[in-house]
């Protein structure tokens, strides 16, 4: 006994969101997936800046299924301190200011996170921003500190720094 193919389309506004079923990401809006076996599916529609929408689609009854998403924008909130403070705070390559930084009203989705500070190692992090939460992190930066070598001619010199 054969199986007629069974397909699921998916489409949402705005358009362009990743499309995952059963925890595999299938591709993006709209879409159309195709070969599926006659049996329920956890079907999940997600765009950066709104809120993640997960459905049960069921295929038992009909061989073609349309699903459309109609996304909501949602928005988290972030606080960034580091040790020491002033570190350039960059996301998705924009700059967004120094630490500590709080922002209240921050697209839910994922960042790409660059702490910069003078003299010091640049500090990477993805942020995973959810909806109606406020994301906390604290970072610390290692100093590179450096060595100072003097030599005076003639020697014996007197050498003072910061004052001492």
């Amino acid at each position: 006994m054969t199986h007629a193919a069974y397909s699921v389309i998916v489409t949402s506004t705005p358009p362009g969101a990743k499309v995952a079923l059963d925890g595999a990401t299938k591709g993006v809006t709209p879409l159309t997936l195709i070969g599926l076996k006659p049996r329920n599916y956890a079907l999940v529609v997600s765009l950066k800046g709104y809120a993640a929408i997960s459905r049960t689609v069921d295929l038992s009854d009909a061989t073609q299924s349309t699903q459309d998403f109609s996304l909501v924008k949602a928005f988290g909130k972030l606080s960034i301190v580091s040790d020491p403070a002033g570190a350039q705070v960059i996301m998705d390559g924009k700059s967004r200011g120094v630490t500590p930084l709080k922002i209240d009203s921050l697209p839910v989705g994922d960042y790409a996170l660059t702490l910069k500070l003078d003299g010091s190692t640049d500090i990477t992090d993805t942020l995973s921003v959810k909806e109606g939460i406020v994301l906390a992190k604290q970072y610390k930066f290692d100093l590179e500190l450096g060595k100072l070598s003097v030599s005076t001619d003639p020697a014996g010199a007197s050498i003072t720094t910061g004052g001492q």
